[in-house]
């Protein structure tokens, strides 16, 4: 009768809504190229990303989390 909501998701939908435009456009970069990386056997740090874009930060931990599970 009533919708489950997934608490994950609604989170990150609102993570993103919060973003620029240019941030949603860098973000799709970041996580592209860490899956490449990643395919390669590269990926690099959560740490490490985080901190070259802090303005990201909180966003990259939720989508990155889901992708190293």
């Amino acid at each position: 009768m009533f919708e489950q909501i997934d608490v994950d998701e609604s989170l990150e939908l609102a993570e993103l809504l919060q973003l620029s435009e240019e941030q949603q456009t860098r973000l799709a970069a970041v996580l592209d190229e860490y899956l490449c990386d990643m395919e390669q056997g590269e990926a690099c740090e959560i740490d490490q990303l985080q901190s070259e874009h802090p303005d990201l930060a909180d966003v990259l931990e939720l989508y990155l989390d889901k992708l190293n599970l």
